[in-house]
């Protein structure tokens, strides 16, 4: 089945609703006959992040549209390309997406592109990083990394680190499992 990625934002009312609005993104996928390998609540740009599997580009607009029409969320579908890709085994690191677009000197050098893209892996592993998955997708992003990392400022290193070598630009969110969301929502008054 063809892999995507949802970026998710919260409306008003998702917010006020939030509980319900997690346990609705989960239902409604699977309602389209779709596996959900990884769904995440993030710090960023964006407020939750599922990556599954789902029959079809139809299905997966679909899963859109029903979300959309419930009136908590707003998202945007990236249909997805694996390049790598293993198991979260290390609960006690964070967890961070690295969304990339390629500028104008990516797009000329992209043949290059998977070897520059295993020199970041080893470099995100140098920095004491473990790659959990890594993706090309179609949308207003061109590669996705999931990855574990000592410490935020571990990633905002290795972020300038990648931008500075100038064919991508990042943008990171920070993860958390819905176990850890949960626990967070028993906090707010």
């Amino acid at each position: 089945m063809p892999i995507y990625i949802v970026l998710m934002k919260y409306t008003d009312q998702g917010i006020k609703n939030v509980e319900k609005s997690s346990k609705q993104i989960e239902e409604a996928w699977k309602s389209m006959e779709g596996n959900v390998a990884y769904f995440y609540s993030v710090l960023g740009e964006y407020d939750c992040v599922l990556i599954g599997e789902a029959p079809s580009d139809e299905i997966a607009g679909a899963f859109a549209l029903k979300l959309g029409s419930l009136g908590n969320i707003r998202t945007t579908t990236l249909p997805a390309f694996t390049i790598q890709s293993s198991l979260k085994d290390d609960p006690s690191m964070p967890t961070y997406i690295l969304l990339m677009q390629y500028t104008d000197m990516g797009v000329r050098r992209v043949k290059d592109s998977p070897k520059r893209i295993e020199e970041g892996i080893k470099g995100w592993e140098t920095l004491g990083g473990k790659l959990i998955s890594f993706y090309s997708v179609m949308g207003g992003y061109d590669l996705v990394a999931i990855g574990d990392a000592p410490s935020g400022e571990t990633v905002a290193h290795f972020c300038l680190k990648l931008s500075s070598l100038g064919h991508v630009r990042t943008t990171t969110l920070r993860v958390f499992t819905m176990k850890e969301f949960a626990e967070m929502i028993k906090k707010v008054p």
